[in-house]
């Protein structure tokens, strides 16, 4: 579940290629983008230029979508669960089955953290929290 600046609020659906949006003030849901490409959609984030970012758990990529087209921003991962958008616009994402967390910056790809089952992401004031899947526990990563 992501939200925009314009009052509306995104939800993903995995299990059926779909993304919603929900009207912040009548809580009204349509169908926002529905799509085999989207191959099981996961965490969703706007970047600075109001792309949707979204993170593909059966596909294994991290996907943008402009309103009209969606394209591939990287792939080649397993299980992608959360993504956030730095400060800087670099984008953090975790890749639950493979035990990792990547940051792509300026087109460069860095492994951040590795050796646990992230889950979803969150990202607040350089602090990057990590919740560990089963293990009733949240890292803190420093994120310069």
């Amino acid at each position: 579940v992501v939200c925009n600046r314009r009052g509306k609020v995104y939800i993903s659906d995995t299990q059926t290629n779909a993304i919603y949006e929900m009207d912040a003030q009548s809580l009204k849901v349509s169908v926002f983008l529905r799509s085999p490409e989207l191959q099981g959609p996961n965490g969703l984030a706007f970047l600075p230029d109001g792309r949707l970012l979204i993170a593909s758990w059966g596909g294994g990529k991290l996907l943008t979508f402009d309103g009209k087209e969606l394209r591939t921003l990287a792939s080649g991962f397993e299980n992608l669960d959360g993504v956030a958008v730095l400060e800087d616009g670099s984008v953090v994402f975790s890749d639950f089955s493979a035990g990792k967390v990547y940051r792509l910056k300026g087109g460069k790809l860095q492994e951040i953290y590795n050796g646990f089952y992230p889950a979803d992401i969150g990202y607040c004031g350089g602090l990057l929290l990590v919740p560990e899947f089963m293990m009733n526990s949240v890292k803190a990563v420093e994120i310069k």
